[in-house]
């Protein structure tokens, strides 16, 4: 499975921009970039110091949405938007304020 993961940062930006604009229509607010589901696990894995289970691999629900990816274009023409933080990004900043709310 693959999915677009956008940081919230990126999309805070994006509703920044679309409240100071005349804009009316639909528009993504995505990055364009399938990431599957195993990736996403490994790379967390790595930021958080290799949480290395094993993963469970269900067969697939009927009608489950399998690769969801959007495109941007539109956002970036009406607004100048485009995505700014990647994934490994995104994981990285999540952890480090996971970690900074931490009680000891």
């Amino acid at each position: 499975q693959t999915r677009d993961f956008v940081y919230v940062t990126d999309v805070v930006r994006a509703f920044e921009a679309a409240t100071t604009s005349d804009y009316t229509g639909i528009l993504n607010v995505a990055t364009a970039r399938g990431v599957s589901i195993n990736t996403l696990y490994t790379t967390q894995s790595e930021i958080v110091g290799g949480a290395n289970q094993s993963l469970l691999y269900k067969p697939a629900v009927p009608g489950e949405v399998r690769h969801h990816v959007m495109g941007y274009d539109k956002a970036e023409s009406v607004f100048a938007w485009r995505p700014t933080i990647s994934l490994e990004e995104g994981l990285r900043y999540t952890w480090d304020w996971y970690q900074s709310q931490a009680i000891v």
